[in-house]
């Protein structure tokens, strides 16, 4: 019985992320970075904060810094997801971060912009990439 479970599991709850929208492919690897921060010992504070300028994909506590994470996923393991943070993307999140801080009294934290890359190739296997600290605002 114990062999069978984790067969069972994967069989009726497993999700195939290569048949999904994209709007489920986006929520589908904004779960898989929160679940792979959690592991990392971080402390969820908010999921698709939204401000006037721009919205914020994860925001979580690593100690007393606050961590912006920006999730980028892709279904072709070539592609390089996180170029499309640009500068325009960065100054929207560094907006949506200013006000995030202000609302919620964390002007004393340290902040930064970390970027999780998913990949998924054509058999449904992911790979999470974490860049701690992607990009500075000025």
């Amino acid at each position: 019985m114990k062999d069978i479970l984790p067969a069972l599991w994967r069989r009726f709850w497993q999700v195939d992320a290569t048949t999904m929208s994209h709007a489920q492919f986006g929520r589908w690897a904004e779960k898989q970075a929160e679940r792979f921060l959690h592991k990392k010992g971080f402390k969820l504070l908010a999921r698709n904060f939204r401000a006037r300028r721009g919205e914020l994909d994860l925001v979580a506590l690593d100690g007393q810094e606050v961590v912006f994470v920006e999730v980028k996923a892709v279904r072709n393991p070539d592609a390089e997801p996180q170029l499309k943070v640009d500068a325009r993307k960065r100054r929207c999140l560094a907006a949506a971060a200013r006000f995030f801080i202000a609302k919620n009294q964390l002007i004393d934290n340290p902040a930064r912009f970390d970027i999780i890359t998913i990949k998924l190739d054509e058999t449904g296997h992911k790979q999470i990439e974490h860049e701690p600290n992607a990009f500075q605002i000025k």
